[in-house]
């Protein structure tokens, strides 16, 4: 096992980084979640003093997890576990670290289509609408962004990363580049979300050389927006409110719009296009919002004679 000597946790963690980015290929978002995770797993065991890497014991690796998944929901304790996992495996390659360790790593059990997805209603979401203040810039582009999330089911990072070369507007197309593959998939340019971004670009975009749609009006005014800005704008349209919802993100306006075709009677396989799921089964989970069909194939309760 090497030895390490002047080590800090920080050059650990920015050589995991180094790791992750040259030989996993990993995304910025996926580097900035493990090295969160291995950096807290790390000063949790070490404090402030440099990680003496050949003390990690399995009890160390073991513990970190079940806190967690007391904590956390499974799906937040599984990507700890993962992001562990290749933090352990980055050590055992660079021969810090004991390869017992990787297996010490706990399975947490997740099961698929057991949860029902948060999602609003649609008197929720007019009303989520209506308390975005359209008069500001800011309020404009908010109302724009949203509506391409419960309109067109996009993510927080495809919102952010949405160009101007991806709007046909003469087709009514909107292109959505597929992450590490050179291909698009397109959606219909519905009524809402072509005004919404119309009157944003035409009345409350500042003037900006960059080509993303939405970009930042407060600090480096013009410049382009993170996926964690997209959420923060989310998040603050439904502080406007009083919903008592499980999550207040950016996915529950993706789920508001898998849950609304389901109720309007739109087949799995179309949801599923829409929503660009790469397996239909996932899309099966928004058969669980509509509980009037749901009550309708349920069987009575028998009567006790």
């Amino acid at each position: 096992m090497r030895e390490e000597r002047g080590c800090t946790i920080g050059k650990l963690i920015d050589e995991f980084d180094g790791y992750l980015c040259d030989c996993c290929g990993a995304s910025d978002r996926t580097r900035l979640r493990y090295t969160s995770h291995a950096r807290t797993f790390l000063q949790e065991r070490f404090g402030s003093s440099p990680p003496d890497l050949g003390k990690l014991a399995v009890a160390d690796v073991i513990a970190f997890v079940t806190e967690r998944a007391a904590r956390y929901k499974p799906k937040t304790t599984q990507l700890a576990a993962t992001a562990i996992r290749s933090f352990l495996r980055f050590l055992c390659i660079t021969g810090r670290c004991d390869e017992r360790l990787i297996s010490a790593v706990p399975t947490v059990p997740s099961f698929r289509l057991s949860s029902i997805p948060a999602s609003l209603s649609d008197e929720q979401l007019t009303h989520l609408l209506h308390c975005i203040d359209c008069s500001r810039p800011v309020g404009c582009r908010d109302y724009a962004m949203i509506q391409c999330m419960a309109s067109l089911g996009l993510r927080a990072g495809e919102v952010a990363r949405l160009s101007l070369d991806d709007i046909d507007w003469r087709s009514t197309i909107l292109r959505i580049p597929i992450s590490k593959a050179r291909r698009f998939d397109e959606l219909p340019l519905v009524d809402d979300v072509g005004r919404a971004i119309a009157d944003y670009l035409r009345n409350g975009r500042p003037q900006t050389n960059v080509r993303q749609v939405f970009v930042q009006h407060k600090l480096s005014i013009g410049s382009s927006l993170s996926s964690s800005a997209v959420s923060c704008a989310v998040r603050r349209a439904f502080n406007r409110t009083d919903f008592d919802l499980p999550a207040k993100g950016a996915h529950v306006l993706r789920h508001t719009l898998g849950a609304r075709m389901v109720r309007k009677g739109v087949s799995i396989k179309a949801i599923a296009d829409v929503l660009r799921h790469r397996h239909i089964d996932t899309s099966m989970i928004y058969t669980k919002v509509d509980l009037t069909h749901l009550r309708e194939v349920a069987l009575p309760w028998p009567e006790a004679y």
